[in-house]
């Protein structure tokens, strides 16, 4: 049995668990950071499932996808076999086997799209996907969901955000400016640390849709607003960015007056209203003796009356006299 280890902290025995590992033919792993272990664990179950697959016919299951739609998906066709993967949880899965592995799977790159097939188009595996009427409907789909440049001129986001989460508001106008209602929307949010929850919008007024989310923790994310409008097939969308700071007081929009009035009639103490020094209130004067300070600054003064009279004159005289002296002496000489 191959054993791979995995160990945090800095207390583990790495000499032991690594000889452990390697004598099993497994590897080891000591991550500094305890986000690294969906990475490392990803890492390991492909290179552990790489090059599997799995050959047997199987028929297609359906996911809920863009690509999919206006296709019969209870007639699916089926197929010979796949590549065994892993679909990110980011990921969008448009086609499982029956195993629930992912066929067909998109997901969002930066400010692009890419998508993923798990089989081979051109293998025996696909001839039945091949011969399937709606074949080439479905991978004309996927270019489209893949190249095509979304619109978001007719695109307005508002998010205001709360104690109980963040609230998004979607306003959409035509060239027009004339509300489109009916349009079918959806908001993927993207987290901090790479998560991704999508949700869908329901419209609240003619051109207003709205959702709320509440962010799993403190952060930057991303919104990503998809909007369809189902009669012409054109798609907007948009992005805006969105940090939480989960700081109820800030969220709030102050402090919670009603909380601390309750903190301070259950421990006798009392609200400090605007301009008020608590520290200050009822506190005896205080004074301070200056005598000392006088006396050191009178001392000082004195010395330095008395080195301004003795030294500075003998220093003029040990100079001689100054030029002015000198020429009226010339002067009366002559």
């Amino acid at each position: 049995v191959e054993v791979s280890l995995v160990a945090l902290g800095g207390d583990a025995d790495r000499d032991g668990l690594r000889a452990l590992a390697e004598a099993t033919g497994g590897r080891s792993f000591f991550p500094a950071d305890v986000r690294d272990l969906p990475a490392i664990m990803a890492r390991e179950a492909s290179r552990v499932a790489g090059g599997t697959t799995v050959e047997e016919p199987f028929t297609l299951a359906a996911g809920t996808h863009p690509v999919l739609d206006g296709l019969d998906r209870t007639a699916l066709p089926r197929m010979g076999g796949y590549v065994v993967s892993m679909a990110r949880p980011s990921a969008q899965v448009a086609l499982r086997s029956h195993l629930a592995d992912p066929v067909l799977a998109t997901a969002n790159a930066g400010l692009g799209r890419t998508a993923v097939f798990t089989a081979d188009l051109s293998s025996p595996w696909s001839h039945d996907l091949r011969a399937w009427g709606e074949s080439g409907t479905l991978w004309v789909q996927v270019a489209q969901w893949t190249s095509r440049r979304a619109d978001d001129a007719g695109l307005v986001i508002d998010i205001a955000q709360d104690v109980s989460g963040a609230h998004l508001v979607i306003d959409a106008y035509d060239a027009g400016e004339q509300p489109l209602t009916g349009l079918r929307g959806q908001v993927t949010i993207s987290g901090p640390e790479g998560e991704s929850s999508t949700l869908a919008l329901v419209q609240d007024l003619p051109g207003r849709y709205g959702a709320t989310f509440v962010p799993a923790r403190a952060g930057r994310y991303v919104v990503t607003v998809t909007m369809t409008d189902q009669a012409s097939g054109r798609e907007y969308r948009a992005l805006r960015g969105l940090y939480w700071s989960g700081i109820l007081e800030r969220l709030t929009g102050g402090v919670d007056g009603a909380l601390l009035a309750q903190v301070t009639s259950a421990t006798g103490g009392r609200v400090v209203a605007d301009g008020e020094h608590p520290l200050r209130e009822g506190r005896p004067p205080q004074y301070v003796d200056l005598w000392r300070w006088l006396v050191l600054a009178a001392a000082l003064g004195f010395i330095g009356e008395i080195l301004a009279q003795r030294i500075l004159p003998g220093r003029r005289a040990a100079r001689g006299p100054g030029p002015d002296h000198a020429q009226a002496s010339s002067g009366h000489a002559a």
